[in-house]
Formats: C-alpha cells, sequence, structure tokens
C-alpha cells in the first residue's frame, strides 16, 4: 500500500496533469493539510497518517473524469459511482481509495467552492480546507489535530497563499449564516481547549493561540446580515447543522435488470426511477449553466417539481427556492377543465440581468408551464423553464429538456409509483402493475434509503386513522421526503415552509391561511409538518399551534435527533 509521501506525489501529480488537460482539481482533507503545513505535521503531538486521497471537481467535468483517472493509473468504482455519482465519485489507486467530491463540499454544512479553485494551484484555498474542518459539529481528534497543524505553519491574513489563511473571506462567510458561525465558533474553542491541555512546548502553543485568537476577532468584529440576527434569535432551540452520512462501498448482490418501458394495446409505459432522474438533472443543469448561468431562484410546480427542483438546486448551488401551487388535473390521467395558480408567497428581488428557473415534471399539454411562465415571466422578466420530461404534442415547449418522450407515452416517476398504481388497477392496465413491480425489486442508487425511510414513516403515520389534510415541509431538507409521503399517503395538497421565514409574522399568517384552506376542504384532517429531522418543524409546529389552536398539527421526521421528538417517526 501507498505511503502518505507516495500519496502526496500521486495527488501533485493528478492535479498538475488535470490542468493541463483544463479539468479543475484540487486537493483537500488530510494529505492537503501535510502538503501545506509539513511543519505542523512534524510536531509529536499533531502528527497522523492520511492513507486516502480526497479531491474536488466539478460535475460539469465528470463525464471526463473517468477516463482522465484511467490514462494516470486510477482505476474508477464503477458500482459506487454509478449509485453516487451526482455528487461523489470514488477510484482506487495503490490499495488506497481516492473520493472525489463534486461542485459543493457538503458535510455538518455547505462551502460553496466553484468560483475559488483558480485561487490555489495544488489545493483548495486553505480558508476553505480550514473550514472543511471547522464546520464538522462532532470534530474528532484528527480533525482537530489537522486544523492545528494548519494554524502552526499559516498565519492570519487577508489572502489565501501557500503561507497564510484569508481571515477577512472567513468572517464574512460566517457573517451571513449564523449556523455555520455556531459551528466554527464552538469549534475553535474545542481546538483551543486541545491546544492548552497537550504537551506541546509552550512557544509553538503561543502562536497557534495567537492565531486562533485572531480568528475569533476577525468573525465577531465583522459586522452580521440580516437573516443571521433573525436566525440567532432562535439560537440552539433549532438544529443548525446537517447530519452527514458516510457512504460506505459494499459489494451488492447481483440486481435484477429494471424493466423501464412496456407496452399494451399500442400505448408505451416508461418507468422514471431516481437513479436517471440524476443523471438527467446532472445534464440539464450543465445545459443551464452554459446557456444562462447560475438562476436567481427556482420555481417548482408542486408536487410534480419537487424533486427535480431539489436536484438542480444541489447541483447548481441555488438557495432560493418556492414552491408554487396549481390546480389543473383531477385525477390520474384525467385534465381538469381550468387551471389556476393557488396563492403564493415568494419574496424575490430580481435584477435586470438575472433570470429564474422553472421547474417541473412533464411537459405534458403543457397548460400549467405555459400559465406559470406567463405570470412569472410578467412579474419577473426572464423565466427558463425546464423539465425532465416532454412531449411533443406540448402546447408549450421548456427550455431546457432531460428526454422527449412519444406522445401516447404514460410515465411512472419513482415518486409516484403507488398513485400510478392505483391508476393501473382502476383502468385495468396490468403490465403498468407489472412495470412498478419490477422496478421495486431492482431499486437501486442514493435515494433508496431515503425511498425506504419515508415508507416506514408513512405506515406510522397510516396507523393513526386520519389521513392528513395537507402536507407542510420544510425547502431543501424536507422537499423529497414530503414527496414521498404525499404518494404514500394519497394527499395531493403539499406546501413548502421556507427556512428561517417561520419566525416572521407575514409569513407565518400566509401558512396559516393555506392550512386553513387544506382543512377546510378536508374536515376531519389535520396538517403534517415534515422534514428529514424534527428540529425546525418542532419549532412551526409551536408558532403554527399559537396561531390556529382549533386545527390539529402534527409532525414526522425520517431522522431523529437527541432532546428534538416528533410525533411519527420510521
Amino acid at each position: 500500500m501507498a505511503t502518505e509521501g507516495e500519496l502526496i506525489s500521486k495527488s501533485i501529480e493528478l492535479v498538475s496533469k488535470a490542468t493541463e488537460k483544463k479539468i479543475p482539481l484540487r486537493l483537500f482533507g488530510g494529505l492537503a493539510v501535510a502538503y501545506l503545513a509539513p511543519n505542523g505535521r512534524g510536531v509529536k503531538e499533531l502528527s497522523r497518517e492520511s492513507n486516502d486521497i480526497d479531491l474536488f471537481s466539478l460535475s460539469s467535468h465528470s463525464s471526463r473524469l473517468d477516463q482522465f483517472m484511467r490514462d494516470n493509473g486510477v482505476e474508477p468504482d464503477g458500482k459506487f459511482n454509478s449509485l453516487y455519482g451526482l455528487y461523489r465519485r470514488q477510484y482506487f489507486y495503490d490499495g488506497a481509495k481516492i473520493d472525489l467530491i463534486l461542485d459543493e463540499f457538503r458535510m455538518c454544512h455547505r462551502i460553496q467552492l466553484k468560483g475559488r479553485l483558480g485561487m490555489s494551484s495544488i489545493t483548495i484555498p486553505p480558508s476553505d480546507l480550514l473550514l472543511t474542518k471547522l464546520q464538522i459539529f462532532e470534530m474528532n481528534e484528527k480533525d482537530i489535530k489537522d486544523s492545528l497543524a494548519l494554524l502552526h505553519d499559516l498565519k492570519m491574513g487577508n489572502a489565501d497563499t501557500h503561507t497564510s489563511i484569508d481571515a477577512g473571506y472567513i468572517a464574512e462567510l460566517l457573517s451571513k449564516d449564523w449556523g455555520i458561525y455556531r459551528t466554527v465558533t464552538m469549534n475553535l474553542e474545542r481546538i483551543n481547549s486541545y491546544l492548552d491541555s497537550s504537551s506541546i512546548e509552550q512557544k509553538r502553543k503561543k502562536r497557534i493561540g495567537n492565531e486562533i485568537e485572531y480568528l475569533r476577532n476577525a468573525i465577531e468584529l465583522r459586522s452580521k446580515s440580516i437573516s443571521w440576527k433573525i436566525r440567532a434569535k432562535v439560537g440552539d432551540k433549532v438544529r443548525w447543522y446537517e447530519l452527514p452520512e458516510e457512504v460506505d462501498y459494499v459489494i451488492p448482490a447481483p440486481e435484477q435488470p429494471v424493466v423501464t418501458s412496456v407496452e399494451e394495446n399500442g400505448r408505451i409505459y416508461q418507468w422514471l426511477g431516481f437513479p436517471e432522474m440524476q443523471e438527467l438533472a446532472v445534464a440539464m443543469a450543465e445545459k443551464i449553466r452554459t446557456s444562462y448561468g447560475k438562476p436567481k431562484a427556482i420555481l417548482y410546480i408542486e408536487r410534480g417539481g419537487m424533486v427535480l427542483a431539489q436536484m438542480l438546486s444541489d447541483v447548481l448551488g441555488v438557495k432560493e427556492m418556492y414552491g408554487v401551487q396549481t390546480v389543473a388535473y383531477e385525477g390520474i390521467g384525467k385534465m381538469g377543465q381550468h387551471m389556476y395558480i393557488l396563492p403564493h408567497y415568494i419574496n424575490l428581488d430580481v435584477g435586470s440581468k438575472d433570470f429564474v428557473l422553472l421547474v417541473d415534471d412533464i411537459a405534458d399539454s403543457g397548460k400549467t408551464l405555459k400559465a406559470v411562465s406567463d405570470l412569472f415571466g410578467k412579474k419577473y422578466g426572464k423565466v427558463v423553464s425546464a423539465t425532465l420530461a416532454y412531449k411533443g404534442r406540448s402546447v408549450f415547449k421548456p427550455d431546457i429538456i432531460g428526454k422527449t418522450v412519444p406522445d401516447s407515452a404514460w410515465i411512472v416517476f419513482g415518486y409516484e409509483e403507488n398513485e400510478n398504481e392505483a391508476g393501473f388497477r382502476e383502468l385495468g392496465i396490468p403490465k403498468g402493475i407489472e412495470l412498478i413491480e419490477n422496478a421495486r425489486k431492482g431499486r437501486r442508487g442514493s435515494f433508496a434509503d431515503l425511498e425506504s425511510k419515508s415508507k416506514r414513516l408513512a405506515e406510522s403515520i397510516k396507523s393513526q386513522k386520519r389521513r392528513p389534510a395537507a402536507i407542510l415541509y420544510m425547502t431543501h431538507t424536507g422537499i423529497i421526503v414530503a414527496r414521498l409521503l404525499s404518494d404514500y399517503l394519497s394527499v395531493k395538497r403539499v406546501s413548502s415552509i421556507i427556512p428561517k421565514m417561520y419566525v416572521e409574522g407575514d409569513y407565518m399568517q400566509h401558512v396559516v391561511n393555506v392550512c386553513r384552506k387544506a382543512v377546510e376542504d378536508n374536515p376531519g384532517g389535520y396538517i403534517l409538518l415534515v422534514d428529514t429531522a424534527p428540529g425546525e418543524i418542532s419549532e412551526v409546529k409551536k408558532s403554527l399551534s399559537s396561531r390556529m389552536g382549533d386545527v390539529t398539527v402534527m409532525t414526522a421526521a425520517t431522522e431523529s435527533t437527541k432532546g428534538s421528538k416528533t410525533d411519527f417517526a420510521p
């Protein structure tokens, strides 16, 4: 197996050759620390061995990465990459694992690196490297040692160089996001305590301690944004960090082939599962980026556009997302006579050079997309539209299309299998039922675990014997769970809660109006708040209950956290 020195040499070789090929590639993780801070790593109390390589690149170059790696003696892990390749790829070199992260560093907090790769030649910028360690909510000793090694060799300053860390950049980033501010400042205390209790010689301790103090002062002295101050009022009552899932590669059992298309009585029935949606989303994001740039915000049709919107948001790095509710379909395969757009709350400032991205799952008749595009075109100017699938008969052709399907095709998306199965049984279409049953047997990919947890959560909710009148979810974190629960529970009224806005009175009145309308239309129903974790929805429940005591509000989450409970769990 390769030594740490050999792995550093291989990393430098890969990054240098990638640069020649115009493929953005940078080193991070433990080897990047060893490269930038060799003297710090040399301190006995801070030394450790790194036995894998962590690299960062962009998904827009993912189609070239596998071949580039092969050409340089690195073997792609085909099975892993087919399952998790949207955000992460895996390779092997001389017994060592190579982890490649695409587009965004995403762990306990998100760090945008796309526009910063040109600031350093071998590693990601030192300030970002330090942040990848300090953003970890539960730092282990390895991460503490790496942070202290960096602070031993590199001084705080106003720029990222091979000898300095840009404290101003870190302070500015933390001044806009209370969550990462909370974790980083907490960890600065943690590494300082570790330093004080260590046996490192006093002179080195003082030097490292001075850098920690410099950074803390820079962070505290930077003026904070309004959103930071609003979130700070909520404080630790709501979880401010994500719970990362470590993906370990396990050789799976042989898979059953997934039948993705069947035909019956001259009509085609096609299955579009999460893995294919991921692949289409990456390709669509690249078309959006190269043709139009980065959207100011993503508007998506609830329920159809929810999953694609989340995927595009992740790939494009767009944080502002707003759900739009429309009414057109009366049932599976049935189009209503009239279509209207329900009241919505969108607080969006779009400049003359900006555009908004409008997302839905399919342009079938195209009437819904046309009406929504016309409305927001008048309001915001430029609207770019995107759908996973498109039929030539549609009166509206989206700007970005994942795939074109025949006019007669019945598309079964992976997040609405139960609704479609019920429709197939009602209409007597056995081939459609077989299509769904086969797809269930071959379920795979990075969303399989979330689908499984959501299904168990739905069973828990069903035991309550009452159906929700509406499902409300936290945008970004709860959007896919909400879409799956909507299918499992047969609930069509689904609406988003914008994170950090539920503390504002005007916005909460809008949410109350949505809830009251849902219960009015479904007497005996209740409001179900959904997220992946219980923290924020617990606070939303308190806020809603205080405003409408006559309406039952319940919570459901796929994960659990210490000190927070939900009414329903998997």
